[in-house]
Parts: C-alpha cells; structure tokens; sequence
C-alpha cells in the first residue's frame, strides 16, 4: 500500500481532495494552529464531505477518519464513553464531529476519533521546556486535581490502524482507560526536568505562547474513556 503525509492551506484544499480520490482512506491528524485553522478545518470538512458523497453514489469505497479531541466531550463529572452528550468546551468541533459522522453512506464511512492529551507531544514539551527555562512549573490556579485524558502516541496509532482494518465508522474515544489527574502530570514534568519550584496562573489562555494549548487543557476536568472497540 501507498501513502503520502500532507499539510494544507485553505488555498491547497480543492488540489488536496482532488488527490484524495486515488487513495482508499484519508485521516486526517491535527487542527492547523494559525489565524486560518479553524476556517481551514470547516473548508476542508465541507470539501471532503461533498466528494465522499459524490463518490458514494459512485459507487467508490472510501474511508474519511477525522481527529477532533475531548474538548468536543467537555467537562464530565465522572467516566464517561461515547455515548455521553454533554456541553462541549468547544462548540464548533462537536458540531463538526456530528455532521462527518451522520455524512457516512453505503460505500463512504466516516469515523471520528477524540484523542485525550497525546504524550510524549509537542504540547506537554513545551510545557516541559518551558519549566526548564523559567526554573518552574506553572499550572492553572485550582486546576492540580482536574482530571485529565490522555494517550500514549502508539496507541493512538495502532488505534487508527485497528480503525482502518475493520472499516470502523462513528465516534471512537481514543484515550486510555485511566485518566489522571494534573497534580500527577506536574510531578511526572518536575521529575523528567529536575525543577522544583511551581507557579500558578490564573487566566489560561494568556499562557498559550509559552506554554502552549496545554494551558487551556487544564481548564477543564474530564474523564473520557473508550467504551468501543474500533471493530464496528
């Protein structure tokens, strides 16, 4: 099998669907983090969406999987799996999720997978770096027990595959089966830097230059597990 790794613009999308069309499967991994992302995102889910139906009636199997994240989940007050219908902390990605996943056909299926926070990743190392730079930790206000989901880059990826080999379509939770809390995340970075001292802040989104998405991530306590094996 073949494959080809691409980043895109709003200006590449029609040239990138139109590629799209030789291949069997198309997974899309990661929000652009610019001014643009978010409008990239919805031309590209839109463009994507019209041709896979257009192929559907084709009759050309095609396979759209889609990488949204647990802020589309929201903040839960237990476990919680697939089926849980909560306020999203982000309200344009759950909107998103729905329309890939009620788009699926006879021969076009869409799958969505909401990752929890992947480590090792560029968010928790630039958190990390950042504590190295500045002798601290800093962390959200009130925010050491908030419960957070994550997933080991591995699994995630053996989820995808798993996804593809069984042509796996709807919502699928790509976290672990134990969540953690921050205070557990803020040790495990204290003891990989050797930095002792902490810091808290009280406004996140003010920290994303330094410390990157992860600030907002502390916002919101969630324990998001998978309650489906990506067989179905």
């Amino acid at each position: 099998s073949t494959y080809k790794v691409l980043s895109i613009d709003a200006s590449t999308i029609e040239a990138f669907v139109a590629l799209a069309k030789e291949y069997d499967v198309l997974i899309h991994t990661a929000l652009q983090y610019s001014p643009e992302g978010i409008e990239t995102e919805h031309g590209l889910t839109r463009a994507v969406l019209a041709a896979g139906r257009e192929w559907d009636a084709e009759g050309k199997a095609f396979h759209f999987i889609y990488t949204s994240g647990t802020f589309a989940t929201g903040i839960t007050s237990g476990p919680v799996d697939e089926s849980y219908a909560g306020e999203p902390f982000v309200a344009w990605r759950k909107d998103l999720d729905e329309q890939i996943i009620s788009a699926k056909g006879t021969h076009f299926v869409t799958t969505v997978v909401r990752p929890g926070v992947v480590y090792p990743s560029s968010h928790l190392d630039m958190w990390a770096s950042a504590a190295r730079k500045e002798g601290k930790v800093r962390y959200l206000e009130g925010a050491d027990s908030n419960y957070i989901s994550v997933v080991q880059l591995d699994d995630l990826g053996n989820l995808y595959r798993q996804i593809v080999s069984h042509t796996a379509s709807g919502l699928v939770n790509g976290s672990d089966n134990h969540p953690i809390t921050l205070r557990q995340i803020i040790d495990k970075v204290k003891q990989e830097t050797g930095v002792e001292a902490e810091e808290t802040f009280p406004e996140p989104y003010a920290q994303v230059p330094t410390l990157g998405f992860f600030s907002v991530g502390q916002s919101i306590s969630q324990q998001v597990l998978p309650s489906r094996a990506p067989d179905r």
